[in-house]
């Protein structure tokens, strides 16, 4: 039985940036002189200025930060938008955008804030989209994703990214590569740590965040026309869970999370030679990196590239996830297996 078909899960979202490189300096100034009176964080050295600024939420319009830069005589201005926060006028902490008929709300609204600096939408491209998953479970859960996810992504494909702050590593995972990002980490811990109340006892939440940001490379090729941000939008939202499938599955291996008594009873009763089914059985009781493990074994056997393709595909076949789930972590989940992360994106409630 699926676990999940008990939970929720919404998509959509997060938030979206805006990107203009300015004309002149004369434009550069105008603006400096405005958001300088609202300052979140400013750094100035030499020739190179950045500020951050709530101008837009001190004269009334939430989730609109703009940023304002110069470096190396190149100027831009950058505005970073949470739809939900616009059209509520207020600070959701979890929710997502997930309405396409809001879209043209959204695009008005913002047109209406960046008139008070003189722009319109029109001035702007898109320049990156924050494409989530909110997926509401049991804290053992959350708890037992973060550590698989660290175990279970593709090292040769992406790179891990940390944070100062090893308590923000205790609860989140990032890889990166150069045109998107995902990050994994729990939810309520995050809005815990930006409020400064810390979760009692260092208890984990009960929503795991699942989060694609989809830079300007990756948004080049998907859209046809940059400026037009109601229409970009709405096509986002509609391709949402297929593009985050995809790119969960250049991240992250497939299939799913059981116990290795679970995974090596599958595989006992598979239709598979002898040498493949010890090969798996290594796989799966390996310490080390995946990768370092299968080259390990090719190095052992004496196997081409496609014997050790053909033997994954074959656990890909049988829906086996090469990190196995901890006994321990099965026993405080209740259930001896949990879904892989493409899995989850596609899951329907």
């Amino acid at each position: 039985m699926c676990l999940f078909c008990q939970f929720e899960k919404e998509a959509g979202i997060h938030t979206f940036l805006l990107r203009r490189e300015l004309k002149s300096y004369a434009e550069y100034r105008q603006l400096k002189l405005v958001l300088q009176r609202y300052i979140l964080i400013r750094r100035d050295d030499a020739d190179d200025c950045y500020i951050r600024s709530y101008y837009f939420t001190h004269i009334g319009y939430f989730g609109i930060t703009a940023e304002l830069t110069m470096k190396n005589g190149f100027t831009k201005l950058d505005i970073i938008v949470n739809p939900t926060n616009l059209l509520n006028d207020s600070y959701m902490q979890t929710d997502l955008f997930t309405q396409r008929k809001l879209c043209k709300n959204v695009s008005m609204k913002l047109d209406e804030a960046l008139a008070h600096i003189e722009l319109s939408v029109n001035d702007f491209i898109l320049s990156r989209i924050d494409l989530c998953i909110n997926v509401f479970m049991t804290s053992p859960m959350v708890k037992a994703y973060l550590k698989l996810g660290k175990k279970s992504y593709k090292e040769f494909n992406v790179c891990k990214k940390v944070f100062e702050d090893t308590a923000d590593n205790a609860h989140s995972l990032t890889v990166a590569s150069r045109s998107y990002e995902v990050e994994i980490y729990d939810k309520e811990y995050e809005v815990a740590q930006r409020k400064h109340e810390p979760l009692p006892d260092g208890e984990y939440g009960k929503i795991l965040r699942i989060e694609t940001r989809l830079g300007r490379d990756f948004i080049e090729s998907r859209i046809i026309k940059p400026e037009k941000l109601t229409r970009n939008l709405n096509d986002f939202l509609e391709e949402e869970e297929e593009i985050m499938e995809r790119i969960i599955g250049y991240c992250f291996y497939p299939g799913t999370y059981m116990t290795i008594e679970k995974a090596r009873s599958l595989i006992g009763s598979g239709q598979y030679k002898q040498q493949t089914k010890e090969i798996m059985q290594i796989i799966l009781k390996s310490k080390t990196d995946i990768a370092d493990t299968l080259c390990d074994i090719q190095q052992k056997y004496d196997l081409s590239d496609k014997s050790i393709q053909r033997i994954r595909r074959k656990l890909d076949m049988a829906n086996i996830n090469m990190v196995t789930l901890p006994v321990r972590d099965a026993k405080d989940c209740e259930c001896d297996f949990l879904l892989g992360f493409s899995d989850i994106v596609k899951m329907k409630i």
